[in-house]
């Protein structure tokens, strides 16, 4: 009597790759970088900078400030997948020392369509006269 292999091995096969799909398949998480729109850029005059451009007595136009540049994001992360995300965290981002990144909580995690949001604002200085500066 011929037995077809195929009959015995074919529902052994399918479940166990339904079995590795549901083990090794991983979360989704997806980024994204928007602006503020509560407060898209800032900028703070910091007072008369000690590199003017023309010798005194300075015409007011021409006089150059030193000035603080913001602005403002938010860093979105979001589950986009059935399985839950655990231990969420930022390995690398570029940023200054005078750029802020709000803290990702230790233990977050992200089940289904869940969203994070982080405050992100850059910052710059520059001395520039008020029309440079506008």
């Amino acid at each position: 009597m011929d037995f077809p292999v195929s009959i015995v091995t074919r529902p052994i096969l399918s479940k166990l790759v339904a079995l590795q799909s549901f083990f090794f398949a991983r979360p989704r998480l997806d980024i994204d970088l928007v602006n503020n729109p509560e407060s898209l850029y800032e900028q703070k005059s910091l007072g008369l900078s000690h590199k003017q451009d023309h010798a005194e007595p300075i015409p007011i136009p021409y006089a150059v400030y030193d000035f603080e540049f913001y602005w403002n994001y938010k860093l979105r992360i979001k589950n986009n997948s059935s399985k839950t995300a655990y231990n969420i965290k930022i390995e690398k981002i570029i940023k200054t020392a005078s750029d802020y990144l709000q803290k990702l909580d230790e233990i977050a995690s992200l089940k289904e369509v869940e969203l994070i949001e982080l405050d992100y604002n850059l910052r710059h200085r520059a001395s520039k006269n008020v029309g440079q500066a506008n």
